[in-house]
């Protein structure tokens, strides 16, 4: 597709995400005064239509990708999400985290392009030197997730509201995925492979992912989920929508 195109559906995902926490918020003081009405089903179909549309807005990239196979892989990435987030609009909840987990699979193959290169041509105290600290700043952002989802709930436990209930340890290992993306993404910038502006837009954007499944986590077991649900899109379509533009060039997006 064009860059008319391009625009167009970039134009309309920013709508939808207004539109979307208008009505997330009014749904929240909903929840909170009864007597202000009905909570609205718009949010819903929203979501999954800025799902799709943020899928579709990858496939404009054409054959201008950044780097060989980005497309793909970028591609592949979004239309997993889109099916996630189908299911979980159809209250699948574990085939959406399935989903969603081979969804940060691609993008950690994608975000880390070069890691195995870099880690071949260099010496570990050059490697360590370069990404210990992250890796230091993440396995402690785990640890507190992991402190704030079980020790602060003793109530749940081990048991995770999500539509249903289900073991933590069936959670658990998506959240040492999502951590993984996490450390190749910030892993980017370092190694120079993405330009400067594409790169800091991975760093961001799976940041934003991170921050938005913490919160989903925390509106399943604490005692303000509409809260934590709603906080949670306020990073989902940031997430989005810097992990799309992350594989365009961005000369052509502000031209």
């Amino acid at each position: 597709m064009n860059t008319v195109s391009s625009r167009f559906i970039l134009g309309a995902i920013i709508i939808a995400g207004i539109l979307l926490n208008i009505f997330s918020v009014t749904n929240f003081l909903h929840v909170n005064h009864p007597d202000l009405g009905e909570l609205s089903s718009i949010p819903k179909y929203l979501r999954i239509g800025i799902s799709f549309l943020c899928a579709l807005f990858v496939w404009t990239i054409g054959k201008n990708e950044l780097v060989k196979g980005d497309r793909l892989k970028l591609s592949l990435s979004f239309v997993l999400i889109f099916l996630a987030d189908t299911a979980f609009f159809f209250n699948q909840e574990l085939p959406a985290i399935g989903l969603f987990a081979l969804a940060h699979i691609v993008l950690i193959t994608r975000n880390g392009y070069g890691f195995a290169k870099f880690i071949k041509e260099n010496s570990w105290g050059t490697i360590i030197r370069m990404f210990s600290p992250i890796a230091i700043v993440i396995v402690s952002a785990l640890f507190v997730i992991l402190y704030l989802l079980i020790i602060l709930v003793p109530e749940n436990m081990l048991i995770i509201k999500i539509g249903g209930e289900y073991d933590f340890i069936e959670v658990l290992p998506y959240l040492i995925v999502l951590s993984i993306g996490l450390f190749f993404a910030w892993t980017a910038p370092k190694l120079g492979l993405f330009p400067r502006k594409n790169a800091i837009l991975i760093v961001v954007g799976m940041t934003c992912f991170f921050l938005c499944d913490v919160n989903v986590g925390l509106s399943s077991t604490l005692y303000e989920p509409m809260f934590f649900n709603n906080i949670a899109w306020i990073f989902y379509i940031p997430a989005l929508l810097c992990l799309g533009l992350s594989g365009r060039n961005l000369e052509e997006v502000v031209a």
